[in-house]
């Protein structure tokens, strides 16, 4: 993936984030916290989740970005275990995250 492109896709996630808090502002905390059932998690336990998921990862992708900009390079390519990885937090078919 071109590095800009990379950015320019950043950019977007952090948009629709920002749009995603404002809704959320706009629900009860009941409902947040409400679990569908017992074995999904709540609205804030999901959103919990992908904070500490992109904590883990923002150094990392930083770290990468100003060695591509050292190397002079434009682009990057994960890694067999990152690609696996990322595939394990993709939800299920039917929208549903495994835990």
């Amino acid at each position: 993936m071109e590095s800009t492109k990379f950015i320019e896709t950043l950019e977007e996630i952090n948009q629709t984030q920002r749009e995603f808090i404002t809704a959320l502002k706009e629900k009860p905390k009941q409902q947040l916290s409400q679990k569908p059932n017992s074995i999904t998690w709540s609205i804030l336990e999901v959103v919990d989740h992908m904070n500490k998921a992109t904590e883990l990862y923002l150094d990392q992708i930083e770290t990468k970005i100003d060695k591509l900009k050292l190397l002079n390079k434009t682009r990057f390519k994960k890694t067999w275990l990152a690609a696996k990885f990322t595939k394990s937090l993709a939800p299920t078919p039917e929208g549903e995250i495994n835990n």
